[in-house]
């Protein structure tokens, strides 16, 4: 609905009478010369007639009354503004017209009692044309137009009744059937301005309310992504601050682990490293939130047996589910895909926690199906269902069904949007079907392959008890930290320094030469783990071995540092992972 719509035909009616004076006067504006070429014509062809003189004069001040409606028309033009500024010059243009059709009159009047047949009938086509004349340009304001008629035909009516020996009744009569005519036209004409004129302001209104609409859209679009920005800012702070304790704890655990502990002990340490595991999951989920985020998920594609992967779920959940007392059932397949099996794995894992912590009864069963050169993964629940307006909510990041007391035992609610991102980074969109108190469906499609399998050869599992011989400096502004990794380290039989910036770095160097340089990502005086690695390959060769270790998870610091080309570890850094690494450092170091 358009504003003129909206406000109805009693509201518009002001601009629709301010468009009509206008084209009144624009009309009135143009029409100069032609009125002017008309009285200097009669002036001429009637000025050698016996009363010539006066033809000459009525001519005169019929040009004077028409320079005077042009100037009048040009000046009012500029005046357009106030509703009773409209009234006033359309009274304004009335008048004028009326002595103006008064003066055409008279002219023709006098005129009429002159001349030769020839002359008289090209008056009489003067007297029927100027009404129509009028009409095309009056009909904007039928006052005006009145008011012309009145004066022009009036005026005849007087000279063909009062003065004349034998009144002219059929000119009369043609006069007034002429006038009706148009009278007639003037009005349609008006009419289908008027038209028009509101049609045009209401696309004017429409154009309007849509680029309104655009603005708004666009300061919404802004207003959205200043959120979204101040969210990631928010959350990639928020889980560094989180992540640094969680991380040396997990380091002084399992340092804890390697000593000599009794029974008792032992059991208190697993729960806190249950405990501690369960936060570093916790805060993984954001990472993984953020990785997508920031665009740094790289496919590695390759063929892939699905039915492995259905296998390492049965085990990975199955537990789980009986916990819960609901049954957990796998359907084989031999089908074989090409896709990133690692990223189609933590999708699946996703869906399949999703199912589990979503159904309290009945079980959950994992299979696939089959659609011509495509199959399936599907993970069914009997669980508590989605109602149809939730639907496309659920993929929405921190979005969760029956959650409304924000239960962490239920995750954070990224479970679905974090799946969401993987399978749309694989082109593989997920799809939901859903029947509220009866479960849900979750799948995607990957495209099967009749490539041949590559033989995976089993990878040596490092042991954790080999000492590794290594000298690693660690740099990192947290005293925690520090002391937790150097802990660490020399359990493992590396020689450690753990300094909080890089000029402490730097001193060390001319006595101390490490194999190796581990950096937190962020550290103080906003100098960065990539400044400190620079500067130590400066100094000390650029063979030094590096391992940035960052509890950042903000998109473009995990952009910039995937640009850099050092392998990073998210804090909580898992011990086997760390371990993985410096034995990778070792091999490299004894075989040069």
């Amino acid at each position: 609905m358009t504003k003129l719509h909206a406000l109805g035909p009693d509201a518009a009616a002001p601009e629709v009478h301010a468009e009509l004076t206008r084209l009144l006067l624009t009309n009135i504006a143009r029409s100069l010369y032609s009125g002017l070429a008309l009285v200097v014509f009669l002036g001429v062809v009637f000025s050698n007639t016996p009363h010539g003189a006066t033809v000459v004069f009525v001519a005169a001040c019929a040009a004077v009354m028409r320079l005077a409606c042009h100037w009048h028309a040009r000046f009012s033009l500029s005046h357009l503004t106030a509703k009773e500024a409209l009234q006033s010059i359309e009274l304004q243009v009335a008048i004028l017209h009326f002595v103006m059709g008064v003066a055409w009159a008279s002219l023709v009047w006098v005129c009429l009692q002159e001349g030769s047949n020839l002359q008289t009938q090209a008056l009489y086509c003067v007297i029927a044309g100027l009404p129509a004349t009028g009409s095309t340009m009056l009909s904007p304001s039928p006052k005006a137009f009145w008011a012309f008629a009145t004066g022009y035909l009036g005026t005849f009516q007087i000279k063909l009744f009062a003065y004349s020996q034998e009144p002219d009744y059929l000119l009369a009569i043609v006069l007034a059937i002429g006038l009706l005519a148009v009278a007639s036209h003037a009005r349609s004409n008006r009419n289908s301005q008027e038209r028009n004129i509101r049609l045009r302001l209401e696309n004017k209104a429409l154009l309007l309310a849509l680029e309104n609409e655009k603005n708004n859209a666009v300061l919404a679009q802004e207003q959205a992504e200043e959120a979204n920005a101040a969210k990631s800012k928010f959350l990639a702070t928020a889980s560094h601050d989180l992540r640094q304790p969680v991380h040396a704890l997990g380091l002084f655990l399992d340092v804890l682990q390697r000593t000599n502990l009794d029974a008792t002990q032992r059991g208190l340490i697993t729960n806190a490293v249950a405990s501690a595991n369960a936060s570093s999951e916790m805060l993984n989920t954001l990472l993984d939130f953020s990785r997508i985020d920031a665009g740094v998920v790289e496919l590695q594609e390759s063929s892939f047996a699905l039915q492995p992967l259905l296998n390492k779920m049965e085990i990975e959940f199955g537990a789980q589910a009986n916990a819960k007392g609901l049954v957990y059932r796998t359907h084989e397949t031999r089908a074989i895909v090409r896709s990133d099996p690692v990223l189609v794995e933590q999708v699946l894992r996703n869906l399949v926690s999703n199912a589990i912590r979503y159904t309290d009864q009945g079980g959950i069963l994992v299979g696939c199906r089959y659609r011509s050169n495509l199959v399936g993964i599907e993970v069914w629940d009997t669980g508590i269902g989605i109602a149809p307006g939730m639907q496309a909510k659920v993929f929405k990041e921190f979005f969760q069904v029956g959650n409304v007391e924000r239960d962490n035992r239920k995750g954070l609610g990224l479970g679905l949007a974090i799946a969401q991102g993987l399978a749309q980074t694989l082109n593989h969109p997920l799809h939901l079907r859903s029947r509220l108190g009866k479960g849900s469906v979750f799948g995607f499609d990957l495209p099967t392959t009749t490539e041949a399998l590559a033989t995976r050869q089993p990878q040596r599992q490092p042991l954790m008890w080999e000492k590794l011989n290594l000298k690693v400096l660690v740099i990192d502004d947290n005293e925690a930290v520090r002391s937790a990794m150097k802990s660490l380290l020399e359990n493992w039989g590396c020689a450690c320094e753990a300094v909080e910036s890089v000029d402490e770095a730097l001193s060390l160097l001319p006595t101390w030469r490490p194999d190796g340089v581990i950096s937190d990502y962020r550290l103080r005086n906003s100098e960065t783990g990539l400044d400190a690695i620079a500067a130590l390959r400066t100094a000390a060769g650029q063979s030094l071995h590096a391992l940035l270790v960052t509890g950042d998870t903000g998109p473009d610091r995990l952009r910039l540092a995937k640009a850099s080309a050092i392998p990073m570890l998210h804090k909580p850094v898992s011990s086997v992972e760390l371990h993985s690494h410096l034995m990778a450092w070792r091999n490299s170091t004894q075989s040069i």
